[in-house]
């Protein structure tokens, strides 16, 4: 198991196994949260307002600027969603890279994101509503104009 701690702008690495703690990298700014994909073999890495992806081959390496969410992973892991300017992006993982980026939807007012379990929609809840967007940019729906507060959505993994 490998634990990653952001301290400020030092990004380390905590293993288990061996119980010892080491510093990883140095970012421009401070790190404001970290999410694991669910493979576990990369980090979605906030850093002020960019996204960072990190892996232990590749190090740390920028993959999006204007971030105004924290990241959302797939659940095969695939794929990143984030809040990005006015915009909600996917930006699709090969090898510790972005190989491909897909505009989901405009939206300025992202409060939360959540991916369906078969990756083919992403819900996004927004001040003014609860929008479902394709992950592969063809289509957006407003669901419901009710306010969504707090960040609070989830999506079943039951039809």
């Amino acid at each position: 198991g490998v634990w990653l701690l952001a301290s400020a702008d030092t990004l380390s690495e905590a293993r288990l196994a061996s119980g010892g703690v080491t510093q990883v990298a140095t970012t421009s700014a401070t790190i404001n949260g970290i999410v694991w994909s669910p493979s576990g073999t990369s980090a979605a890495v906030m850093v002020g307002n960019h996204l960072d992806l990190w892996s232990g081959g590749a190090g740390l390496t920028a993959l999006a600027q204007g971030a105004k969410s924290q990241p959302v992973w797939s659940p095969s892991g695939a794929s990143i969603a984030i809040a990005q300017g006015q915009n909600v992006m996917v930006y699709h993982i090969s090898n510790d890279a972005a190989t491909q980026v897909t505009q989901v939807a405009n939206s300025s007012s992202v409060v939360a994101l959540t991916w369906a379990s078969d990756e083919r929609n992403i819900a996004i809840a927004e001040s003014h509503g609860l929008m479902l967007a394709a992950t592969d940019g063809a289509s957006q729906t407003l669901l419901t104009s009710l306010k969504a507060d707090g960040g609070a959505l989830t999506w079943s993994l039951a039809g």
